[in-house]
């Protein structure tokens, strides 16, 4: 038996579209956190304060990537409490709940 993550408050046709966001995003951001780095490192007519701002861009784009899925699982998990912050991070008419309403 498989254990669901989302403790069955996505809705079954949302769950592989949940699934794929987490994913996509996070690697969006890891990318995206690489390339900036890579733009420091290895670009030499940058000025000092872009290439410091570039360095701060990609450490703050990699944390995301790495800290968005976790956090939205744990929303998921205790939806109804903050409905609020959850529906930020996703849209209102994937969860259970708010369909019986």
């Amino acid at each position: 038996m498989k254990k669901d993550i989302f403790n069955n408050k996505i809705s079954n046709d949302y769950k592989n579209y949940v699934k794929f966001i987490l994913i996509f995003t996070s690697i969006l951001c890891i990318l995206l956190g690489i390339l900036f780095l890579m733009i420091a490192i290895f670009y030499n007519k940058i000025d000092y304060f872009a290439k410091i701002f570039l360095y701060i861009i990609s450490v703050v784009s990699i944390l995301i990537g790495i800290i968005y899925p976790i956090i939205t699982i744990c929303l998921i998990k205790i939806y109804p409490k903050n409905k609020n912050i959850t529906k930020l991070f996703l849209k209102e008419e994937i969860f259970v709940e708010d369909k019986l309403n």
